[in-house]
């Protein structure tokens, strides 16, 4: 069975600004198991041009998805993908954008087993890890983040039928 998780940043359980929000969800509702999880996200317009990135963020227990660093080439994230600016005003004092992201445009990220915490940190940051403020220096604009949950079958009969073969 699949699933999805709507976080509208008007109805988060703590957090002052859009960029680092979190939100109560009880992850019991979910089947025992391991999931692939994509995301879609829509945002308000912001003050910013379309070279700005906006990178996401969230706690979902556990991931294996990494990244590089100066001292460890192995650092885990709770990065689950980008957002993709949409220049909707340009000219005549600051450019006006929105994010946007569809389930194809990150990949999937694993989780091994269905998250057992009962609160989802959302954090939207900037390309150099600060959390995200606008051309203006304002916060996020108001967003819906839209969590896929696809369950994950391993098909290991298949597999081990496939080396069994192949060591013969």
């Amino acid at each position: 069975m699949d699933y999805k998780v709507v976080l509208n940043s008007r109805n988060s359980f703590s957090g002052t600004n859009t960029n680092n929000l979190a939100y109560q969800f009880d992850f019991s509702n979910f089947q025992d198991g391991a999931y692939e999880v994509y995301f879609t996200y829509i945002g308000e317009q912001n003050d910013l041009d379309a070279t700005t990135l906006g990178l996401v963020f969230v706690n979902l227990g556990g991931s294996n998805t990494f990244n590089t660093g100066d001292t460890n080439y192995a650092n885990t994230t709770e990065q689950i993908g980008h957002l993709r600016p949409v220049l909707t005003q340009q000219g005549g004092g600051a450019s006006k954008s929105y994010f946007v992201a569809n389930t194809t445009d990150n990949h999937a990220t694993f989780l091994g087993a269905r998250p057992i915490n009962q609160t989802i940190e959302v954090q939207i940051r900037n390309g150099s890890g600060g959390l995200f403020v606008d051309d203006s220096g304002d916060p996020l604009g108001e967003y819906v983040l839209t969590l896929h949950f696809k369950r994950h079958h391993e098909h290991i009969g298949d597999v081990l039928h496939h080396t069994n073969t192949k060591l013969r």
